[in-house]
């Protein structure tokens, strides 16, 4: 192994561990309801690359919590999250297309992040396709 596969490896286990040191954090003073400390918090997180607080600042913008709401900047931090494989991020991006929010409405496009959210273990997703008629057992579910 070389070096530099090294430096980037301990970085990533730097930046893992900076990540859920933030997220305790995060998690702690929105339970306070304390978004005054909370919202840099999670952008920091998000720049360090942390699908779950992506997601959090797409629900923030998605609700107007704090912060005025902006469901453009949400579908933003939900598309940063989904890519990730952030399974509560996937079905939110699946039920803006089922309800053509911020973006077109496209069924396709919505089943499509609804089943990615199942196969990531997203409860409400397989609670959905089960509904459809979807065999969920054919869907393997994956950790994200």
């Amino acid at each position: 192994m070389n070096s530099k596969s090294n430096i980037s490896s301990l970085q990533e286990a730097v930046n893992q561990i900076e990540e859920e040191k933030l997220l305790i954090q995060i998690k702690q003073l929105i339970q306070q309801e304390n978004y005054v400390e909370a919202f840099p918090t999670l952008e920091k997180a998000s720049i360090l690359g942390n699908a779950e607080a992506m997601y959090i600042l797409g629900e923030l913008y998605f609700e107007g919590k704090y912060i005025e709401k902006d469901l453009s900047r949400a579908f933003e931090y939900y598309k940063q999250a989904s890519e990730k494989k952030y399974p509560k991020a996937l079905y939110e991006l699946g039920m803006l297309y089922l309800r053509g929010e911020i973006v077109n409405k496209n069924i396709a496009k919505a089943e499509e992040f609804i089943k990615k959210s199942a196969k990531y273990g997203d409860k409400r997703a397989l609670e959905i396709l089960d509904r459809m008629g979807v065999n969920i057992m054919n869907i393997s579910v994956e950790s994200s």
